[in-house]
């Protein structure tokens, strides 16, 4: 049933910590539904920047309460964050349930049983959620197969006349040839190569960079805001907030790509870069993030991956960063 919905509510801060400036957190939020096509629209402020928020919503299962994980909250460096996101009313997400019974909307940082919630509203009254909560994980449906009948041909029928010749005709000798076969091994099997293939590779590999680009990066990991841009936070990768004319000494191919509009148009956006940092094996690498809203349709030349926030893979407009790898 194609129910049409709209309900606005106030969304209200339910965990501390999550101040900004010493401001508490809020905000408000539209959920609607008309002719099956569900919306939701958050406005969020004073929310702590540099933190990873997930928008879910809430739905009763029997004793518990189930969330639901919409999209990535993105927050700016002033506190404030937005959100706009479509999604089928009926079925949301694919995780077979409706929009007319979600209870609430929470605004979830990080995980746990005990889910942290800097905001959330409610549809009718607050409820009891966060003791009894579950975050719904999505079954993986396996294609259907179609069994397709192969029409067989009905027998031919042969003559008795055709079949007593055959019986009484005597069959001919035949000599078996003498057939040589030889097998050539090849010396060298070349490998296949791998399936995987980068979706943006960079314009030219950069095998070394220079010492001054070095020593820059270690003065910026000392010097400037270290954020934890990534739900599951590597230990070993150092992230750090940079701008877009920090004067780097980066490689041309990096410098250009750095200059695209597409980048130009996050950083005016989000107000800010990552620089990352890593030693794997003894090798140092290093990363360039740019933020960015994720959407399949974009197509940059040299950006190599999209890392979503959640570390879950994305979906259109999921929060994360477009990254370029150097070494």
């Amino acid at each position: 049933m194609n129910q049409y919905i709209r309900v606005f509510m106030p969304l209200v801060s339910e965990t501390k910590g999550y101040e900004y400036k010493g401001k508490t957190p809020s905000g408000r939020c539209l959920l609607e539904s008309r002719a099956g096509a569900g919306k939701l629209m958050l406005w969020a402020q004073d929310l702590k920047p540099e933190t990873i928020y997930r928008a879910h919503l809430i739905f009763k299962d029997d004793n518990t309460y189930a969330g639901l994980p919409l999209c990535t909250l993105p927050v700016l460096p002033n506190g404030k964050g937005e959100l706009r996101h479509s999604f089928n009313a009926m079925d949301i997400e694919g995780y077979g349930r409706s929009l007319d019974q979600c209870l609430a909307v929470a605004v979830i940082a990080g995980e746990g049983r005990t889910p942290s919630v800097p905001l959330c509203g409610y549809r009718e009254g607050q409820l009891p959620w966060r003791s009894h909560f579950k975050i719904l994980e999505k079954k993986e449906k396996l294609p259907e197969r179609t069994v397709r009948a192969i029409p067989r041909e009905a027998p031919k029928e042969v003559p008795v006349e055709k079949v007593v010749e055959l019986l009484n005709e005597t069959p001919k000798t035949t000599e078996t040839p003498n057939i040589s076969i030889k097998i050539e091994t090849p010396e060298k099997v070349e490998a296949a190569p791998d399936k995987e293939q980068p979706v943006f590779p960079l314009p030219n590999p950069i095998n070394s960079l220079s010492d001054a680009f070095k020593d820059e990066v270690e003065a910026i990991l000392k010097s400037h805001t270290h954020m934890q841009p990534f739900q599951k936070q590597n230990r070993d990768v150092q992230w750090v907030r940079i701008s877009l004319d920090e004067g780097l000494s980066l490689p041309d191919d990096v410098r250009s790509v750095l200059k695209d509009p597409f980048v130009e148009n996050a950083y005016n956006q989000y107000n800010h870069l990552l620089l990352g940092k890593t030693t794997d094996d003894g090798t140092q690498r290093y990363y360039i993030g740019v933020p960015a809203l994720y959407d399949p349709g974009d197509r940059v030349i040299g950006f190599r991956q999209f890392k979503g926030s959640m570390d879950t893979t994305p979906v259109a407009g999921d929060y994360g960063y477009w990254l370029i790898f150097m070494s």
